[in-house]
Formats: structure tokens, C-alpha cells, sequence
């Protein structure tokens, strides 16, 4: 039926342009409340500025008020904002992009160019499974079923959008929602913790999810990060994907407990899946066991099934994990220089496509991001500076150990093999990447000294993992690098890291 169209939100008429480049642009990586990787833009056009949040795998972001007016977007009451708000702003809060309009997309569409031309490609967190539940059930939140915009809705209920017949009704549970999680089919039918489980079987579910997924990439979208995937059928994700002829990347959240099961390998078809294994062996190692278990052919790598390294993609630590969920081991960035370290191993070892988290400090599970009185969040940079490491954002991604550890990664290739293993047999380790690197980790309470066979070529390399001046670091004629290490410290050097 025809629908009378929507004003886009009044604007400001844009300065004449001059020879001076229109967009003053700082790219910080920063943390939204509840996952790894975000990218706050701050864009002045001529005097006026504006802020680009782009989040790269949040399962929950946070959109306030002020920040959706700053972004120029509009509510559209046909297409209620799928959200939680709950008393206070907790990291549950939720407002997911399918219930929004963007009231300048020509703008939208230039912040994200501006992205990519900085080098961030855009991964949108997607949710295919479920919608958000007004009359969720907790112990200490209450949920009004009201979005960020005033828009009402409940469970099976989404003006203009979904309605009773686009849900599943589990009958495979007494209730509904999953009890035997090794049941394929209530993973993928019955309702996860309560929320209404979407039929994405159905025609009119996998148009809109589709629908959804190509108005993604007409802003510019890299990829998709699909949240809950495990409880969606792969032919289902599959088929959405193809409907809207996605391309790009794509990584689906299945927790795979430490088997990879058949059922779990049908994901691969689609792109990459997250190795939450991965994370438990590696924290319980570091918690509980030594280093040289890091060897390749040691605890970590025999004590459970891993996905494919082409496609995983590996982690220390997530918004879920951080907090206890799913297991206590993770190492987080409370874990100080065994988190930094960790890092290191993760980064440079090889295995899979790595993410990094940055995040805020927090003192109870669902802790909201910094904010000031009136709810606002801070930001992560202001007037006063860099706000990191000063009890609010964390900013992990600037650490010297893992922002050199990235460089590494990126220095050397993505095949180049793990050799010249050593160890001390407790808490020390080395390893090289053919000829191209090579790392020491000292994860001891005592000085290392060392002299370690390398396959690198004779020479004078910088550690990439401190800041400031080159820490020159010597490669004799026979290969062999000596290292002096303080405790709870690494080295890493690669070809790309020689002094020009």
C-alpha cells in the first residue's frame, strides 16, 4: 500500500566548498559497551561536527538519544527500533540498525567512504535470530518494551515489521525455549533465554533480513558479524545471504564447546565462525598450567577441536567472556601483563583471523560504559584529551605489546610456518615464522637470558612490542638472537622491522 514518506531531518546548509579538504578526520578505535571492536569517527564539516559510530561486532550498542540526534537519524514508527531499555543505562540496552532511518544518507554513505579510506573496513553486527523481548524476566533489570524513540512493542509484536506468524512457538519444550543444548533442533526452533525466535524459514522473515542485509551494503558495509548464528539454520543464513547478493565478509557467533561437530562444520559454507574454544583452552592454560604448553604440538592445540584456522576466527577474550560467561578462565584486561601477553601468543602465532577487544572498565556484569550524570556517555576523546587508562576506557588496542603485535602480524605472512620451537620447560618460549619473524615471551616471575636459534637473516631489528625508540635487537651471522628479557615481557621482530 502507498505510505506517506518520511521528512528527512532538517539540516544545516554545508559550507561553499574551498581548496581546503572538507573533512578533518580522527579515526579512534574505541570500545561500545559490550564488544571488542568499534570505530568512533569525528567528522568536522567546515565548523560543524559530527560523530560516526561504527560498531564492528557488538552484540549490544548502546544508541542514546543524543547520539541518534547527532547522527542525523530518524525513528520511522512502521519500523520500531528493535530495543531494550532497562532502568539506568546497563550494557543490556540495545537498539539494533533494522528499526532505524538514517535522515541524511548521503552523509551516512560519505563517513563510512571516510572510514575505509583510513583503512577501517565496516563489519556490522547483525541479528537474524530473534528480536529484543518487552516483558524479559530478570533478577535486577526491568525491560518496558519502549525503544530509544518512544516506539512500543512486546513479545510476537512489531508494528510494521513482524507480527505472531513470523515467529517460531517451540511445542519442543515445555515452555519453549532450550533446555538440551545438544539438540540441533531446539537450538535453531526453540526461543534463546526467552526472546521471540524469528522463522527465518519463511518467505517474508528472509526478504526483510535480506532487505536489511542490502540496505547494509548500500551505506558502504564491509561485512557481517551474525550474532546468535548457532540458533539459526546455516540454509537459512545461506539463503538470506544469496537473497541479498552479500559478498563481503562474514563471521557467524557459534560456540562450539570444544567439539567441532558436524552440524557446526555447515557453517563453513557461509564464512567464518568464531573459535570460543580457543579462548578456554587458552585461559585455563595461562590460569593453570605453563607456557611450554603452548607448544605446537602441546595441551593447547591437543585438548580440544578446533575450527579450521581458515575459518576461525580467534580471540583472548569477548564482551561475555570478560565477565565470567560461559566459563571463568578468560584473560581479560583486568589480568594486566598476562592479557598483554596473551595477546602477543594469539597475534603472532598464526591461528585463524584474530580480533582484538578495547574496552571499559567495569565492576559488575552489567555495568554500563562511562557516562556522566545525565547518562551521556563519555567519549573517548574530548576536549581534555585521550581518556584511556585513567579507570574509564581501557583502549587495549594501545597497548604497546598488542599494537605491536598487530604490526607483526601484518608484516609477516599469513602462511608462513611456526619453527625453531624452544622452551625452558616452564614459563619461557620462543618460536619463529619461517625466515620472515620471530617471537620470545617470557611469562616467568624471573629475568630471561637467552641465546635462540632463528631462521632470520644477519642483521639489526627493533622489538615491535615497546613504544618509543627503536630496541635494537641482534641477529648474528648464524642465525642466533640473543634476548634479555624482564619478567612478564616478550619480543617480537620480523623483516619489516629493521631500522631504516
Amino acid at each position: 500500500p502507498e505510505v506517506e514518506s518520511i521528512p528527512a531531518a532538517p539540516v544545516e546548509p554545508e559550507p561553499e566548498l574551498s581548496a581546503e579538504p572538507m573533512y578533518e578526520v580522527c579515526v579512534v578505535p574505541v570500545h561500545r559497551p559490550t564488544q571488542h571492536a568499534a570505530y568512533q569517527v569525528d567528522v568536522h564539516i567546515g565548523a560543524q561536527p559530527a560523530t560516526l559510530i561504527v560498531d564492528t561486532g557488538a552484540s549490544m550498542t548502546v544508541l542514546s538519544g543524543d547520539l541518534i540526534r547527532r547522527l542525523g537519524i530518524r525513528s520511522d514508527p512502521r519500523r520500531p527500533i528493535n530495543a531494550m531499555t532497562a532502568n539506568g543505562r546497563t550494557r543490556f540496552e540495545t537498539a539494533m540498525v533494522r528499526g532505524i532511518q538514517i535522515g541524511d544518507r548521503v552523509l551516512e554513505t560519505s563517513r563510512v567512504a571516510i572510514c575505509e579510506q583510513c583503512g577501517v573496513e565496516i563489519i556490522a553486527d547483525v541479528l537474524f535470530n530473534h528480536m529484543a523481548d518487552g516483558d524479559l524476566e530478570h533478577e535486577s533489570l526491568q525491560f518496558s518494551g519502549v525503544g530509544t524513540n518512544g516506539t512500543e512493542f512486546g513479545p510476537y509484536d512489531y508494528p510494521g515489521l513482524y507480527t505472531d506468524a513470523d515467529f517460531h512457538h517451540c511445542s519442543l519444550t515445555a515452555d519453549g525455549t532450550i533446555q538440551d543444548w545438544d539438540d540441533t533442533r531446539q537450538l535453531r526452533e526453540c526461543e534463546l533465554v526467552g526472546l521471540s525466535d524469528l522463522a527465518t524459514e519463511t518467505d517474508h522473515v528472509r526478504s526483510t533480513l535480506a532487505s536489511y542485509v542490502s540496505d547494509l551494503v548500500s551505506l558502504g558495509v564491509d561485512g557481517l558479524r551474525l550474532d546468535a548464528a548457532k540458533h539459526v539454520y546455516p540454509e537459512d543464513i545461506a539463503a538470506i545471504l544469496e537473497q541479498a547478493d552479500f559478498q563481503g565478509y562474514v563471521v557467524q557467533e557459534v560456540a562450539t564447546g570444544g567439539r567441532y561437530m558436524d552440524w557446526m562444520r555447515e557453517y563453513e559454507t557461509n564464512g567464518d565462525i568464531t573459535e570460543f574454544s580457543y579462548t578456554e583452552a587458552l585461559g585455563e592454560l595461562l590460569r593453570q598450567r605453563s607456557w611450554s604448553d603452548l607448544a605446537p604440538e602441546g595441551w593447547l592445540w591437543s585438548s580440544r577441536e578446533y575450527i579450521p584456522s581458515q575459518r576461525a576466527m580467534v580471540f583472548v577474550d569477548n564482551h561475555d567472556r570478560q565477565r565470567g560467561h560461559g566459563g571463568a578462565s578468560a584473560i581479560f584486561h583486568g589480568d594486566g601483563d598476562l592479557y598483554a601477553l596473551a595477546q602477543v601468543y594469539t597475534l603472532t602465532w598464526g591461528y585463524g583471523r584474530p580480533r582484538v577487544m578495547s574496552s571499559y572498565n567495569f565492576e559488575t556484569d552489567f555495568q554500563g560504559p562511562p557516562m556522566n550524570a545525565d547518562e551521556a556517555i563519555i567519549p573517548v576523546y574530548s576536549a581534555e584529551g585521550l581518556n584511556c587508562g585513567d579507570g574509564e576506557w581501557v583502549c587495549e588496542h594501545r597497548w604497546p605489546p598488542i599494537a605491536g603485535a598487530v604490526a607483526f602480524r601484518n608484516n609477516v605472512s599469513p602462511d608462513a610456518p611456526v619453527t625453531s620451537w624452544w622452551t625452558d620447560g616452564s614459563n619461557q618460549i620462543a618460536f619463529g615464522r619461517g625466515s620472515e619473524g620471530f617471537v620470545v615471551i617470557n611469562g616467568s616471575g624471573s629475568d630471561m637470558d637467552a641465546i635462540l636459534p632463528t631462521q632470520l637473516p644477519e642483521g639489526t631489528y627493533c622489538n615491535r612490542l615497546v613504544d618509543g625508540p627503536c630496541e635494537p635487537v641482534q641477529v648474528d651471522a648464524d642465525g642466533k638472537l640473543s634476548v634479555r628479557l624482564d619478567p612478564m615481557s616478550a619480543l617480537a621482530v620480523d623483516l619489516g622491522s629493521q631500522p631504516e
